[in-house]
């Protein structure tokens, strides 16, 4: 059984993302902040890409969304940004059956809605069947969930059909979400929903503009969280933020390398941190069974488009100091990595239009995928290369706040994305196939059935580390997807700001970012 460690007020009221930034102000009571003479209040801007489109428990994303309702929904389990353990939230502890098919949480005492009503096992158990049976991007998450029920006021067993190695490691992202059961089917759960978290939504709030959120002095763990507001402000474009942030109106921003230069010329304003191989970027197949575009469903496709990127001249002349190259989503701290399948695939134009022949496109198809400032950077050297075996890449230019739920539109084969795999083995697992976000067509083969089968029928994932490999070799080969390379993240920070993520949690959510230490 594990035991939840309590945060301290230095880590909490936090946040990390792709393209995020934070902005902090601390003012003293007399400067128009009502507190006692002397005190001090902090204020939180962050810059995302975009806003959630919903708000309801059954429909969050876990992008840049995760900004808003982290700070106004609870989650049963969170995880450590400095060391990536799993540890207690709303669910103090827990424990798995020795079958791996009851995992019973002990849900904390004394905790409430920003409506007043309680926050217990009751609660819990119907948000959790609320969410397993709403359609939305959260009901896969619960395949193997067969019933969540409260056993007393502060027990909830979650019952599965056979043991899922993922669904712990979802419970500190929106899976793991509560919601309000009394109103959570209102409409205005949407936009304004009654929360379980830190913050609520302001009246200031701007749908797709600026969400506002106040502090909740009433929530179970407030001390850790010392900002009493925090602004999610939502930007059009990247040169915006890096604007904003020289301008001293946010506090910290991922930033490009190429865009560094005038930070590193103000060491004296601006601090830097670089999280190592953070985000994985990747041409992600999402037509593998070619319902829309049937060449994707063409195992010669898939390998030809792999051999199309030149992955080392991306890195080099796109990443020189911040990439590197790989074939593979799983990263090298767990059990699945195997080496040599970084550079399985090499850069072969010539063997791949053999291939591209082979399958019957020698004169090639057209490939829209949606466009965002995140992909911009690497889209002429994608639409070069993937030129050159004859696939046209049609880039639609798509509103970030558009891009929560685009696998899922039926509208594209393929998309960029830069995901970050907070868990591990299992999570990349969940993400990318099963029903996982990165696999909307459902995709399956034998030889990963039978690895999910024996990694499911393992409590011990250690044990099923074999399993796990022989799927990761499988999914190279027939180039079931296309990543390119783990990108390092670089953090430029003003005075005030901590950043406190080694990248053991690369989370989206307000735990990773909080007050600098005074010297």
């Amino acid at each position: 059984m594990n035991a939840m460690t309590r945060r301290g007020a230095r880590i909490a009221a936090l946040l990390t993302g792709a393209a995020l930034a934070v902005s902090l102000t601390a003012c003293a009571a007399d400067d128009s902040v009502t507190g006692e003479e002397g005190s001090e209040t902090h204020d939180l801007i962050v810059g995302a890409m975009g806003g959630p489109a919903s708000l309801d428990p059954a429909m969050l994303y876990e992008g840049q969304s995760a900004y808003v309702w982290s700070a106004v929904y609870d989650t049963l389990l969170a995880k450590n940004p400095e060391t990536g353990e799993i540890e207690g939230n709303a669910a103090e502890s827990w424990e798995y059956s020795e079958d791996g098919l009851t995992l019973t949480l002990k849900i904390r005492e004394g905790m409430t809605f920003s409506s007043g009503d309680p926050v217990d096992a009751e609660a819990v158990a119907a948000s959790m069947n609320r969410t397993r049976t709403t359609p939305g991007t959260q009901q896969s998450r619960f395949a193997m969930v067969s019933d969540v029920v409260a056993v007393d006021d502060s027990t909830v067993e979650v019952q599965f059909t056979e043991f899922d190695p993922a669904f712990l490691e979802t419970l500190f992202n929106a899976t793991g979400v509560i919601g309000d059961p009394a109103t959570v089917e209102d409409e205005a759960t949407a936009t304004d929903p009654v929360g379980s978290g830190p913050y609520t939504l302001s009246d200031e709030t701007v749908a797709g503009t600026a969400y506002v959120l106040e502090k909740r002095d009433e929530y179970w763990n407030a001390d850790a969280f010392p900002f009493d507001t925090i602004t999610v402000k939502v930007f059009a474009d990247p040169t915006a933020q890096i604007n904003a942030l020289q301008a001293g109106e946010i506090y910290a921003a991922t930033v490009n390398p190429q865009m560094i230069a005038p930070f590193e010329a103000d060491a004296e304003t601006f601090s830097f941190q670089t999280v190592t191989g953070a985000t994985i970027a990747e041409l992600v197949i999402l037509d593998r069974t070619g319902e829309r575009i049937p060449a994707l469903g063409d195992e010669r496709v898939r390998q030809a488009i792999n051999m199309a990127i030149d992955r080392e001249g991306m890195v080099s002349s796109l990443m020189p100091d911040t990439g590197a190259a790989t074939n593979q989503l799983f990263g090298p701290t767990g059990n699945a990595y195997i080496e040599e399948l970084d550079s399985y695939f090499d850069y072969d134009v010539e063997a791949a239009k053999e291939l591209m022949a082979d399958a019957g496109y020698a004169d090639g198809f057209t490939l829209p995928i949606p466009s965002t400032y995140l992909s911009t950077r690497f889209e002429p050297l994608l639409s070069d290369q993937l030129s050159e075996i004859g696939i046209t890449v049609e880039w639609v230019p798509t509103p970030p706040n558009e891009m929560d739920g685009i696998n899922f539109s039926g509208k594209y084969g393929a998309t960029i994305a830069f995901g970050s795999f907070t868990g591990g083995d299992p999570g990349i697992l969940e993400q990318n196939f099963g029903s996982g976000q990165n696999n909307p067509s459902g995709y399956t083969d034998d030889v990963i059935d039978a690895a999910m089968e024996e990694i499911h029928g393992s409590i011990d994932q250690d044990a099923a580390a074999e399993a796990y490999r022989t799927l990761n070799q499988h999914v190279v080969e027939i180039g079931l997807t296309a990543p390119f390379a783990r990108i390092d993240t670089i953090w430029v920070l003003r005075d005030g700001v901590a950043y406190l993520d080694s990248g053991a949690s690369t989370m989206n959510e307000i735990r990773v970012f909080g007050l600098a230490e005074s010297d």
